[in-house]
Order: structure tokens, then sequence, then C-alpha cells
């Protein structure tokens, strides 16, 4: 008896965190996003489209405008996923447009025949195929490109995980795992190459 009245009375003495404790990082993580969109909306229209897309559906769904008689609308929870599909959908969609358009732009009657096997094979064989996740392949190539040296390719798929959901924290981890494999001296190019891409991308970011 007496144990199960002290567990009940620690039950009952449980800290309740406040509302606004669990309210402040989600409306900084909302309000940040939103500025990332809005200040991407040209580059990145996806995104634009995809996050306030999400962001209007939730209105009905968490209940701060009723539909129906249920005060929340859970039953719609799979709608504002829809903006999250846009924004993925289009980002790597227009990731392996902008590859290729870049590849056949450089391409000249000496290496029109190279680009054109890269783009068959890379963009269109082996980057569409269903068995890895396209953020587990831009991962892998991120750490191979790192350990063979090959820098350009490397800020050029650095800049990509815009589209491909690799955070900056997950490079910094592939490029630590790069170290112990491939050696300090790759890895520290590595970092040196990274960096730069992710202060491109700042200032892209940045420019009206």
């Amino acid at each position: 008896m007496s144990s199960k009245a002290t567990g009940s009375q620690m039950h009952q003495t449980l800290p309740t965190p406040p509302v606004a404790a669990l309210l402040k990082p989600r409306s900084i993580a909302l309000v940040g996003i939103s500025v990332v969109a809005v200040r991407a909306r040209r580059r990145r229209p996806e995104l634009f489209v995809g996050w306030f897309w999400y962001v209007g559906m939730l209105v009905p769904v968490i209940g701060l405008v009723q539909v129906g008689k249920q005060a929340l609308a859970d039953r719609y929870t799979y709608v504002p996923l829809v903006g999250i599909f846009i924004a993925l959908v289009w980002g790597v969609g227009d990731l392996i447009e902008g590859r290729v358009a870049s590849a056949l732009r450089t391409a000249t009657s000496f290496n029109e025949d190279f680009q054109t096997l890269v783009t068959q094979v890379a963009w269109g064989a082996v980057w569409t195929r269903p068995g890895l996740p396209r953020k587990t392949r831009s991962m892998l190539t991120i750490a191979m490109l790192a350990a063979l040296g090959q820098h350009e390719e490397l800020k050029l798929h650095v800049r990509a995980t815009r589209n491909t959901g690799v955070s900056q924290d997950e490079v910094k981890e592939i490029l630590l795992q790069v170290a112990v494999y491939a050696g300090i001296p790759a890895a520290n190019s590595a970092f040196q190459h990274a960096r730069s891409a992710y202060q491109q991308l700042e200032e892209d970011d940045e420019a009206p």
C-alpha cells in the first residue's frame, strides 16, 4: 500500500513545464524558417510556397480555426504535409535540373559526350534510384568527394544540401569521419572548402 501511495504521490507532484517554456523555442523556429523562406522566395520559390502552405494548413489542424464540430481537425493532419512534399520534390528537381543545365552549358564539342554520359549515368540513372534516400546519397557523395580531394565538386554538393536536407552539423560529422578514414589533410581541406560554400550561400541569401 505504501509503495503504491508513494508512487501516486510522486506522479502527482511531477512538475509541469510552463506553456511559455514549450512555446518559445517552437515560436523561434517557426519565425526563423519563415524568414529564410521569405528571403529565398526568388531563388527557391518551392521553399516559400511549401513552407507557407504547411503553416497555413496547420491553422485548422491545431484548432486556431474550428473546422466542423471538432475543436482540433486532426483528421486533416496530412494536408499540411503537402507543403513539405512540395518543397522537397521541387527542390530536389531543381537540384538535378540545375546541375544538368550547368554541365550542358559548359559542354564543348570536346567534352560534350562526357557531359552527356555523366548526366545520363549519375543524375539520370543513379540519383533517381529508389534504393537510397537522396539525403543519404548526398551525404555519401560529400564524404567521397572530401576523401578524394575533389574540392570544386565538394563545394557544389555542399551548396546543394539546401535541397537534399543535409544539415551543417551533419556535414561536420561527415568530415570528421573523413578525418579518421581518409586523413587529417583531406578533412582539413574539405572543412575549408565547405565553409567557403556555406559563406557563398549566406551571401546569396543576403543579396536583394
